[in-house]
């Protein structure tokens, strides 16, 4: 939209009704002006009434209505048309143009609908006519047909442009109004962005805090177990428990002021990816859980809501091993496919994790897979064990474009 600079305004803006009570004054002292700077002639065909109190009368009946243009158009109209008609049929001298029977006109037009603005200027011309046909008063008596036209067009050319300020008065309000929606629609958008971020971070904070919670209760079980028959291997334990810590307290701070703050930009810990996961398994293979990470295919960059959600996929794979499948070994294959990205995570523990949708965990990897139009499939295996299977499309481009990709 093309924004213009403000105007210098030499006069004060007024209120509307004062500047059309200003108006209305003005009209009518000039239109007075005129009157009593005429003087009658009655030489000829044309006897014109002297003017008194009554010709100033209607020249006021016609002025001072103006005051109320704006809320009353058609009846300002009808007021001023008729002492208009009034002071040419008693027979006062013709003070020139009829201004104030112009601004009712173009109020008329611009102020009221198209059809009654119509009816008004069809009302005007007819006027015209009917005073020149019927020779109504001496100036009326005079003028030539040619005059009427002159007049009639006139007329007609106020009115078109009434109707151009109401039509681009209208268009401007139009286009205010769209502005406004359009900032309410992106105030709206921004607070529903915020909101999925705010989801984004807090099932981040889960994973972070589920899987290391996790790492930490294996370790200190068999911390607890080896610290009078292997003190060594329970100081190993423990170190993994405090790396875990250190861990989790590192990736939460970050976290939590991001859901403190409206700020999305905040959470200024990277996030992690496929290129992480040689960490993460090593994570968990000081946890106690023994895993084979396998990579298949040739190892690029992808994009970042890919691999961040490939690695959490992973991670809560690994956690739910650690938390369900009791003593076990784990292994994890990314193969990487022209069109998609697959990830396999499977274990030979003779328990069960919980069924599908019991927990958040296998509940977020589905949301995680089906957000990009793809496929998970969990659930044990034949042999034993269980097997958590993803295949993530690798154009990077959530299938719901509304939703933030956790």
């Amino acid at each position: 939209m093309d924004v213009r600079p403000p105007q210098r305004r030499w006069l004060p803006r007024l209120p509307q009704r004062a500047a059309d009570g200003l108006l209305g004054l003005l009209v009518t002292a000039w239109q007075l002006g005129l009157l009593l700077g005429v003087r009658a002639y009655r030489g000829g065909r044309l006897h014109y009434t002297e003017p008194g109190l009554l010709a100033v009368l209607l020249v006021a009946a016609q002025g001072l209505p103006l005051v109320w243009r704006r809320r009353r158009p058609l009846l300002v109209l009808v007021v001023v048309l008729a002492a208009n008609t009034a002071y040419y049929a008693l027979g006062f001298p013709a003070t020139g143009f009829d201004f104030a029977l112009l601004v009712a006109v173009y109020s008329a037009a611009a102020y009221t609908s198209q059809r009654a603005s119509l009816l008004a200027a069809a009302v005007i011309a007819a006027s015209f006519v009917a005073l020149y046909a019927f020779k109504v008063g001496p100036y009326w008596s005079s003028v030539l047909f040619s005059t009427v036209v002159w007049l009639v067009l006139i007329f007609a050319g106020v009115w078109v442009w009434g109707r151009y300020v109401q039509v681009r008065r209208a268009y401007t309000a139009e286009l205010e109004a769209r502005a406004e929606r359009a900032e309410r629609d992106r105030e709206a958008e921004a607070r529903r962005a915020v909101a999925a971020e705010r989801v984004r971070i807090a099932r981040e904070l889960h994973d972070v805090v589920a899987h290391h919670v996790s790492v930490t209760v294996v370790q200190a079980g068999a911390a607890r177990q080896l610290l009078d028959t292997a003190p060594e291997r329970a100081r190993s334990a423990l170190a993994a428990i405090e790396d875990a810590g250190r861990r989790a307290l590192t990736a939460m701070p970050s976290l939590l002021r991001a859901l403190r703050t409206d700020d999305a930009d905040d959470l200024r810990a990277p996030q992690p990816t496929l290129a992480d996961l040689d960490d993460l398994v090593g994570g968990v293979i000081a946890a106690g859980l023994p895993v084979r990470l396998r990579i298949e295919g040739s190892r690029r960059a992808l994009p970042a809501v890919v691999e961040l959600s490939a690695y959490r996929i992973v991670q809560e794979a690994l956690t739910n091993i650690l938390k369900h499948a009791g003593p076990a070994r784990a292994e994890v294959t990314v193969c990487y496919g022209p069109a998609t990205l697959e990830l396999t995570v499977v274990d030979d523990g003779a328990l069960r994790p919980p069924p599908s949708g019991s927990g958040q965990g296998l509940v977020g990897m589905r949301e995680r897979v089906a957000l990009f139009g793809g496929q998970l499939h969990a659930g044990p295996r034949p042999e034993g064990g269980f097997q958590v299977l993803a295949r993530l499309p690798l154009d990077g481009t959530p299938v719901d474009q509304g939703r933030t990709v956790p």
